[in-house]
């Protein structure tokens, strides 16, 4: 195992320390880099895990909603691209088969969690970008400047993310926060390209109902 990566996979704060960059060249592809470290370029692997680390853990704590659970889960995945990596086909994209192992991961996690019986709550805290997923609801305006609304939306956004059945909360966080295109949603998730688009307006859809539903309940 790269030393880097070793002395980092142990340390559930991995990304803060990947200040630096490995591999000089910036124009080198992910493929690129794979394909490198498959042939025993340890630093090749240092450098995906510079790039993805960050994505790669905010994509976990979206999905399973809980911090905790994606710091645990991050180091998994990227354990399972480690070893895997001499399976992954260099002439398809990498960042799909990436995100395909992450997600996997997570609803494994999820799934078992529910089977044991595990409550796993939703964890506070959030960015813009929880606040800003509201826009994507037809007539609800931006919500006021203010840090405590701004928190209860940041809330809101999380808990109706974790109310959408699972195929559709992974698909708007593919598109709405990974700005994945179309076509690496469809390699991601296996499905027809013509199903990426129709499963996306569906979890828009759903979530704008959960919305207006949840402030007529709260104006009632």
């Amino acid at each position: 195992m790269s030393s880097v990566f070793r002395g980092q996979i142990a340390n559930k704060n991995l990304f803060d320390k990947f200040s630096y960059i490995m591999i000089d060249n910036d124009s080198i592809s992910d493929e690129q880099l794979i394909a490198r470290f498959v042939k025993g370029q340890a630093d090749a692997f240092d450098e995906i895990v510079n790039r993805y680390y960050k994505a790669i853990f905010r994509f976990l704590v979206r999905f399973t909603g809980r911090e905790h659970l994606a710091e645990d889960l991050i180091q998994e995945v990227f354990m399972k691209v480690y070893r895997s990596a001499n399976t992954f086909d260099v002439t398809k994209k990498f960042r799909p088969w990436l995100y395909s192992v992450a997600a996997n991961r997570a609803r494994d996690a999820l799934r078992s969690a529910s089977r044991n019986g595990k409550h796993l709550a939703i964890q506070s805290g959030g960015t813009e970008d929880e606040i800003s997923l509201v826009h994507l609801v037809p007539g609800v305006p931006s919500p006021p400047d203010q840090e405590m609304i701004a928190r209860e939306t940041t809330r809101k956004v999380k808990v109706f993310l974790m109310e959408l059945p699972e195929p559709l909360r992974e698909i708007l966080i593919l598109s709405y926060y990974d700005q994945m295109p179309y076509k690496e949603i469809a390699d991601t998730l296996g499905i027809p390209l013509g199903t990426v688009k129709s499963r996306l307006h569906k979890a828009v859809t759903t979530f704008g109902e959960l919305w207006k539903r949840h402030e007529s309940e709260s104006v009632e």
